[in-house]
């Protein structure tokens, strides 16, 4: 259901300050889909569709803590959708290192930049390459 009038989002994140949001939606001309993600007191929350893992587990209406980077300071989140598809993933910094997850499907090779398989994940995972000991700052 949609709503005209500004919803608190409560749940997992009531009482905790948030620093960072994305969201993201798409209509591939049959579907639409999005999801969205907030950094409440350095940890994140995702919900939505989750078409492509996106969300990093089931789909949900309500924000759910992002587990496999519990513990972590997390300090930055961002989605894409790619158009067309309805589908996208989405990005974290957290403790000074880039995480990915979602979808990985690019004609060109990788979209979470873990190589070209899986087509996606729902694990937020360490890029590598030649970020591999880098600091990622925001």
């Amino acid at each position: 259901t949609s709503t005209a009038t500004p919803t608190l989002v409560g749940g997992a994140m009531a009482g905790k300050t948030v620093t960072d949001f994305a969201f993201n939606a798409a209509y591939n001309g049959t579907t639409s889909n999005g999801n969205a993600c907030a950094v409440a007191s350095a940890q994140l929350y995702c919900w939505g569709s989750n078409t492509t893992s996106d969300t990093g587990g089931a789909a949900t209406a309500t924000p759910v803590l992002i587990s496999a980077l519990a513990g972590k300071t997390v300090t930055s989140v961002f989605t894409t959708r790619m158009d067309g598809y309805a589908s996208g993933s989405t990005c974290a910094i957290a403790d000074g290192s880039l995480y990915c997850w979602g979808g990985n499907f690019l004609s060109t090779g990788s979209l979470l930049g873990i190589g070209s398989s899986p087509t996606s994940t729902a694990t937020p995972t360490l890029v590598g390459g030649a970020m591999a000991g880098k600091t990622v700052g925001q």
